[in-house]
């Protein structure tokens, strides 16, 4: 039977053997003001027929029926019921309602001629109810996808990640802070009282997650180098006990944690190792030391010029090195009569200020920029110092050098670039993540700093990674990693290179497969580091290069023993000694007459106990000038 338009109305199917109750309960629908259309059926297989081809809104039906139960009649896909159900019974019962109820069935009613006039409105809530509970269902799958999707972020970071509550009690602990102190998370998950600080310093304390949820200064002044941006705090300190006791220099920042609605939650904090980074800070630092020895005698090139009347200086002695930094060999800088020729017009005056005035006896030193011989322009710090000359006492000479400095240069604009960047990242979890499907399109995208992308980062979303120009030559090998990592499910580790903004920046990516169609993506920008590694290379090669290539003979001493520790090949040209041999020799058996008697002369102490075969209580190197 079918009652109210022709329009789109809700669809009942009424089930129900009794001629009578099918009136009561179709006569209700027809006075209702909505309209409704109603199917009947007297069994579960009259029932059965309809729904098959006219599945209905709700369902009500009576508790028995000829062929069963009115229950049996529920609609379900995947286990769940995508069709409500009323039940109708001609008594109530306490246990029979419970029993229904936990079918499946979405609510109960007893007949009766009240009951049958209220069964419009009984229906009409009785779908509000499974719209309900379907978009409850909906939020509730949605939350844990996120909680998941976050929980699967924070234990793929690269990073120790440690999170506690507003009560102290942790929750979260990823695999990296597992690797890093050797606890497991199961063993650390909600436990409290500074559980977390006993695999760093072995007592429980607090630490700098704490200065987030508890303002106390005295837990502060335990952090000497604490840095503050705004509600974020961060700090470097050295742990000897990580890593099963090998220790380690590391990187903290802790901010707050909040919810949806603002109100702070607890409190996270990051932790980077970076020992490797600051073994090569200070690798590169020793290897500098040892080049500034070195260039306080030779420069990268040097330059003699002589007064001429009118107090013009000109060059009249260059080293080779010039060709190496100008590209003009050292004859066409002769011919130039200065090398303040190839100087660029705007810093004649810089030259011109802190170099041409010189007096005998003074000394100076400036930056400035040189045009090389084909065209380009490059950064060099000169030095000079004005004497008298010694073959012309009414004259004087200028003797200099100049160092290329036009990488250093370029790293400063870079750092400052870097340093720029490293703020933005302070404001976020310090990395760039994304998450991508299978097919390439963009499910997620975090960026702490927008303006390394061409694009705005919600123009991303949803498109495809090989439409992302951002990208550019480094596509393809991402797209490959994203496909072994859905096939191996193993970590992809790699590294690529992008044209930020006209500057080259090197990038380390790990992709790692979330699930069987996405994968997580976590990109760090490599740029500083690799340039610290190459200006170690290129430090400790100039070092070496310049120790092996002075004309004059560049020497270490151990003034305790008055052994030779190092010797430059130039030794084998003007003393006819092999280095071998001068290696085994004191020197005493190396050096002439007089040098020796300077040496004895200014370490008197040291060479009364070499004379008298008394070494003393402490070797150390030290360079000596000859």
């Amino acid at each position: 039977m079918i009652s109210g338009t022709a329009t789109k109305v809700t669809h009942i199917l009424l089930i129900e053997d009794k001629k009578a109750h099918q009136d009561l309960v179709l006569s209700a629908f027809r006075n209702d003001p909505e309209p409704f259309r109603v199917s009947v059926a007297v069994n579960l297989r009259e029932a059965r027929q309809i729904t098959e081809r006219d599945l209905p809104d709700l369902i009500i039906s009576d508790w028995i029926l000829s062929d069963g139960k009115g229950l049996d009649i529920l609609v379900r896909t995947d286990g769940i019921v995508t069709v409500p159900l009323i039940i109708m019974t001609s008594y109530g019962d306490e246990h029979l309602a419970v029993e229904i109820m936990k079918s499946g069935a979405i609510d109960y009613v007893v007949k009766s001629t009240t009951n049958f006039k209220e069964i419009p409105h009984i229906a009409r809530r009785a779908i509000r109810d499974l719209v309900n509970i379907r978009e409850r269902k909906q939020a509730e799958n949605a939350v844990r996808d996120s909680e998941k999707r976050l929980a699967d972020i924070i234990s793929f970071l690269p990073d120790a990640v440690l999170a506690i509550d507003n009560e102290g009690r942790i929750i979260a602990w990823n695999k990296a802070i597992e690797q890093m102190t050797g606890v497991a998370a199961e063993e650390m998950l909600g436990k409290g009282n500074y559980e977390y600080s006993l695999p760093f310093y072995g007592e429980r304390r607090p630490i700098l997650i704490d200065i987030i949820l508890i303002k106390d200064e005295e837990i502060e002044k335990k952090y000497l180098n604490l840095k503050r941006d705004g509600k974020r705090i961060s700090l470097e300190a050295y742990i000897p006990t990580l890593f099963g006791g090998k220790g380690a220099y590391l990187w903290g920042t802790a901010s707050p944690l909040y919810d949806s609605a603002g109100n702070r939650i607890g409190a996270i904090e990051i932790i980077r190792d970076i020992t490797e980074q600051k073994k090569i800070a200070l690798a590169l630092e020793k290897s500098e030391e040892r080049f500034r020895h070195i260039s306080g005698i030779i420069t990268d090139f040097a330059y003699s010029c002589k007064q001429e009347t009118g107090g013009v200086f000109l060059l009249d002695w260059i080293t080779e090195a010039v060709r190496t930094i100008t590209g003009f060999p050292v004859h066409e800088i002769l011919a130039m009569g200065c090398w303040r020729s190839i100087i660029v017009e705007e810093d004649l005056q810089v030259f011109d200020d802190n170099i041409g005035v010189l007096l005998p006896g003074m000394s100076s030193q400036c930056e400035l920029r040189i045009r090389t011989k084909d065209g380009a322009i490059r950064w060099v710090r000169c030095f000079a110092e004005c004497t008298s000359d010694p073959d012309c006492p009414e004259c004087n000479r200028l003797y200099g050098g100049c160092q290329d400095i036009t990488n250093g240069k370029l790293a400063e604009e870079k750092l400052h670039k870097s340093e720029l960047r490293s703020v933005m990242l302070l404001k976020a979890i310090p990395d760039m993540m994304f998450v991508i499907s299978r097919e390439g399109v963009y499910r997620d995208f975090n960026v702490p700093d927008p303006t390394v992308l061409a694009i705005p980062v919600d123009q991303i979303l949803g498109t495809n990674i090989r439409d992302s120009g951002f990208l550019k030559e480094s596509t393809d090998a991402i797209i490959y990693h994203i496909a072994e990592a859905l096939r191996t499910k193993k970590l992809q580790l790699f590294e690529y290179e992008l044209m930020i903004a006209g500057s080259k920046r090197q990038y380390e990516a790990r992709i790692v497969a979330l699930n069987k169609d996405d994968v997580l993506g976590i990109v760090r920008d490599i740029t500083d580091r690799k340039q610290v590694e190459e200006a170690l290379r290129q430090s400790e090669a100039r070092y070496r290069l310049l120790a092996d290539n002075i004309a004059d003979v560049l020497w270490v001493l151990n003034i305790d023993t008055m052994k030779w520790t190092y010797m430059s090949p130039s030794v084998e040209r003007l003393r006819g000694y092999t280095i071998e041999e001068v290696l085994t020799q004191s020197v005493k058996d190396v050096m002439t007459p007089a040098s020796y008697a300077y040496i004895q002369k200014v370490m008197p102490e040291r060479m009364q106990r070499f004379n008298s075969n008394e070494p003393g209580q402490n070797t150390y190197l030290d360079e000596i000038e000859q």
